[in-house]
């Protein structure tokens, strides 16, 4: 048996990653007996992760993490040896798509931003070497209004982000970028399998659907339950106030878990409407418009077969959130206490 490619999967974000992620760790070993080998942490001696995020974080160099350079490219070197062994290697992590080289401010400069962007790429594939024309990147795009609002919803719950959304696309514009991020990855890789986020959730069968765009049928095999839920707009806009706040790291991660606990049940018990924008509805149609003509092109070049890229959508003002009103933010408060005792 012999390698006949190396998928790497690079996100984006808010597409179903880490459901297929934590599928195919779960299902390691029976992937292994259709010849599709998703490498572990454990070639290295190191603790499992369900993807390779600690991978792409050390080709940017970043700090604190739990792998270094030298250890990533030993990382490639131990699966490009054992993937041998099979006919598919699958490697996954969104952070591909978006680290690029030098510090936060380089995105705030376009010319400055692509510049650091393609030597990330280019270090990623000097990890390669020789097998680099084995090499397919797998990128899974979406409606950018809609994924813009999902990033933002999952900045503020998973950090201290408190910004505006305006703020926040002003400050990740390069996150929707397709058309120039997908050309890059192009001008280093060669061509690259685009998948849409809208066709891999028709019919409830994400991971299904996208082990499928690869060939590899999973009929059968378990699918884990993932919980990333975004939080109802109630719990959002409180995370939101809260993160305004200078409570201590800790505290907010005990709050960020008491939401998360506790949104199915806000959500049952106090009406609430998930589907609720918590952006106006304004931004997200004009954001949206912004990219008609990459839009476009990208259609023409990559879906020849398909009328349009992404569904229809047109957001309306009512169903703008309303907003915390004080007696909404008091529940959440005694629900906290009541977590905490």
């Amino acid at each position: 048996m012999s390698m006949v490619k190396i998928f790497v999967h690079i996100g984006t974000h808010k597409t179903g990653t880490t459901s297929i992620q934590k599928f195919a760790r779960s299902n390691e070993e029976k992937l292994k007996m259709k010849g599709f080998f998703y490498p572990g942490y454990s070639i290295l001696g190191k603790k499992e992760h369900y993807g390779h995020h600690h991978i792409a974080h050390a080709l940017a160099m970043q700090k604190n993490n739990r792998i270094d350079a030298k250890t990533a490219e030993c990382f490639f070197e131990k699966v490009i040896k054992i993937g041998e062994k099979y006919d598919y290697v699958f490697l996954s992590a969104e952070p591909f798509y978006r680290h690029f080289y030098g510090q936060k401010t380089v995105a705030q400069k376009s010319n400055t931003y692509w510049e650091a962007r393609e030597k990330y790429i280019m270090s990623l594939k000097q990890c390669f070497a020789d097998h680099v024309n084995k090499v397919e990147i797998i990128i899974t795009i979406r409606r950018q209004s809609d994924f813009a609002m999902s990033l933002y919803k999952e900045s503020v719950k998973a950090t201290r982000y408190s910004k505006t959304f305006l703020d926040f696309l002003d400050e990740h514009w390069y996150y929707f970028e397709y058309f120039q991020q997908i050309k890059l990855w192009e001008k280093i890789f060669g061509k690259v399998k685009l998948l849409i986020f809208e066709d891999l959730i028709n019919s409830g069968k994400l991971v299904e659907n996208f082990f499928k765009s690869l060939d590899l049928d999973v009929t059968g095999l378990p699918i884990p339950k993932i919980k990333n839920e975004s939080l109802c707009p109630d719990f959002f806009e409180f995370k939101k106030q809260i993160n305004k706040t200078a409570i201590s790291e800790n505290q907010l991660k005990t709050i960020r878990h008491f939401l998360e606990q506790r949104n199915y049940f806000w959500i049952s018990n106090y009406n609430v409407n998930t589907k609720e924008l918590v952006v106006e509805s304004d931004d997200l149609n004009k954001f949206q418009e912004k990219f008609i003509v990459e839009n476009q092109r990208l259609l023409e070049e990559y879906f020849g077969n398909r009328t349009k890229l992404f569904p229809d959508r047109k957001y309306l003002k009512n169903q703008e959130y309303q907003g915390l009103d004080e007696s909404r933010k008091l529940g959440i408060f005694v629900d906290y206490l009541n977590y905490l005792n």
